[in-house]
Formats: C-alpha cells, structure tokens, sequence
C-alpha cells in the first residue's frame, strides 16, 4: 500500500476541488492510502513517524514549502507556486483571464475594470490572469482600470472593503469587473450593495473557481470553472510515474473547464424600453412555464412588433431569446441539483425532455447529459 501525503488549503474552493480528482485516481489505483489533515499543525505529517511514499501539495504557504523540503520524497505541487525542478501541475491562467473578458465582451460591455489583489500578495496566478484579460480588451480597442488595493491585515476588513468602495464608485458605468478569484468578486458585490449600484446593470461581475457560494450571494455571481478535478487526477498520475521511477514533464497545463454564468453577468444592454421590459419579465418568470404569450400580455403589444424590435436589438425572436436564457437556468439545475433532465423540462417550460435536449445542444452543443458529467 502507498503512503501519500496529500498537502492542501482544505479551505480554499480550489484545493477541495482538487482533492477530489486526487481521490477519483487514488480509488482507481486501489493501493494508496492517504494522509490528508486541515489543522494547521498535522496539515504536514511528521517526518519522524509518518513512512510515506509520496506527496501532492500547495506550497503557496511559506511555511508548508519549508516543511515538506525535509521529506526526500517523489513530490508534485500545485497552486500558485512551484519550486524548481519540482513537478507542477498548473491552471491556464492565461485562458482563464481571456475567458473572463471574452464573456463580458458577448454581454455586450463596453468599459471594463479588474480587480486583483494588493501588490505585495500577488502570486503568478493573478498576475497572469490580469494580463490575459487586459491583453484581450486592449486587442478589441478597450483599456481597463486595474485595481489591486493595499495590503492590511484580515482583520483591517472594513478598511479594505472602504479603499474598494472608493474605487468602485469612481468607475464609469455601467462597467464590467472581473475579479482575480470569487473571494474578490463577492467583496466587489459587497461594495456595489453599499453604493446601492445594481449588479449587473450598473456594474457586471464575473470571478474564478465556481466555489458554492457562487449560487448562495444575491445576485448569483457568474463565475470560471478551472479544471480542478483534471488537475487533481493529472498531480495524481505524475507522482505515480515518479514514485515507479519513470520520466514525466516537469509543467503540466489544464484549462478551465469554462464560464458558468449567473445573474451577476445577466445583463440587458440594448436601448429599447419595450425589449427591456421583456428581457426582465423573462428573467423573473424563466423558472416558471411562462410562454411567449404571456411575455406578449406583458409588454402590451402584438408579437410581430415585439419579434421585430428583438430583431432589431437583439438579432433574435423573443422565442429565441425565451430558449436562450431557459437554458442559462437548465445550466444551472443541472450543475447544482439532482433533478432528472425530464423534470427540469418540466420545471422551466419545455414540452418535454427529447425538446428540451434539442434546445439545449443547439446552445450548448452538447445534451444536458453531457454538460452534468462534465461539471459536475
């Protein structure tokens, strides 16, 4: 039986999710046997009773890097730091940074804002995903304001949340914020709440790690999912080849998995109070098996004229646009509840299963089955 030592920030979203995957490989293997603690004093097994044959860890904290340097041990890491000559095992923090814009862009956002962290905590991760997302803006003429804050303890909270307040309040709206990781993106909200803006209208956010909070902050907040359970299994398989002695790369690269969006990014952007008017009684009624003539009713005009001013603002039939924000929501019953696909069909409206497979791969170009195995 191997003894692993599986090193992580069990209270950071990303972390858990990672050990998941690491989990999925070890119960495949079926002969590892893993330490895994959160107290900070047994996060890092004692050298001198723990006999072990390898270790996964995140070493962005200082004081696990210098712990785990006394084990003379196959080692893989993962997070934001890697020591040299260590295998690493990294999110494609690039491809997160032009997701995040690129989903703004598709919302229709026209200025934009990043907001990292303070200067004297930035890690690579953050700093590479700032530049991918600006880089991105800036190829499609647009130049956003980066804003990373100063540093003060987690104590100081109130402080930080006023010096962000501050900056929010001095951006131009409406505006589109990615933040660096969910963590940053509620504290975003939470300045947008005390400024009494509106998200998404006035101010569109967007963060990374799809952590389950994301479903429980109001308004939900859209966020990246990374491929957290490929870079578990991938950390997983590199530290059995080195614990067989054989050669494996020394970087491994996963991309997120993609953006799971929310009603934080639901924005209704165009000029046309009657299309708006539709838009939002969509929005506030999509969980129900409203139809087109309902949305007719509510607007007070007859659905040729409202189709053709949806064409005109949205390039889409206000049927189109109906399906278009169903699937949105089927998107998320799917990643966050156990509901079969013919109840959800029956829950958002959909004639049956086999339309609601139709509408939703046209979309998506996957079926709902698909989309639940790959998310969830």
């Amino acid at each position: 039986m191997r003894q692993i030592a599986v090193i992580l920030n069990l209270h950071k979203p990303y972390d858990r999710q990672v050990l998941q995957g690491i989990a999925d490989y070890a119960r495949e293997r079926g002969d590892w046997s893993m330490y895994v603690e959160d107290e900070p004093e047994a996060k890092v097994p004692n050298p001198k009773q723990w006999r072990g044959d390898g270790i996964i860890a995140d070493i962005d904290d200082v004081t696990v890097k210098q712990r785990v340097s006394r084990f003379k041990l196959p080692m893989v890491t993962i997070g934001g730091a890697n020591p040299k000559g260590v295998p690493f095992v990294a999110t494609d923090n690039e491809m997160i940074g032009e997701l995040g814009a690129g989903h703004l862009l598709e919302r229709g956002v026209t200025q934009f804002a990043w907001c990292g962290l303070p200067d004297d905590e930035l890690i690579p991760w953050a700093i590479e995903r700032e530049r991918a997302y600006c880089k991105t803006l800036e190829a499609e003429g647009y130049v956003p304001t980066v804003y990373r804050g100063r540093h003060r303890t987690a104590r100081d909270w109130e402080g930080l949340q006023r010096s962000l307040i501050v900056w929010v309040e001095s951006l131009p709206k409406p505006v589109g914020i990615m933040a660096c990781r969910d963590a940053r993106a509620r504290h975003v909200m939470e300045a947008c709440r005390r400024l009494d803006l509106h998200v998404p209208d006035d101010v569109a956010i967007i963060g990374v790690d799809n952590d389950p909070l994301c479903d429980m902050s109001t308004p939900t907040l859209s966020s990246i999912q990374q491929g957290t359970h490929e870079i578990g299994w991938r950390a997983a398989e590199t530290l059995d080849k080195l614990m067989r002695g054989r050669r494996t790369k020394k970087l491994r690269v996963v991309p997120p998995t993609g953006v799971v969006p929310r009603q934080s990014t639901n924005l209704l952007t165009n000029s046309d109070e009657m299309v708006i008017a539709a838009q939002q009684f969509i929005r506030d009624h999509a969980n129900s098996p409203i139809q087109v003539a309902d949305i007719v009713e509510h607007v007070g005009a007859p659905r040729i004229t409202l189709d053709r001013r949806f064409k005109k603002a949205l390039e889409c039939t206000v049927h189109e646009e109906l399906t278009r924000f169903r699937v949105e929501c089927v998107q998320t019953m799917l990643r966050d509840t156990n509901l079969s696909i013919a109840a959800i069909a029956r829950r958002m409206g959909f004639s049956s299963a086999q339309y609601l497979n139709a509408a939703f791969k046209s979309y998506c170009d996957m079926t709902p089955g698909e989309y639940r195995s790959r998310h969830c």
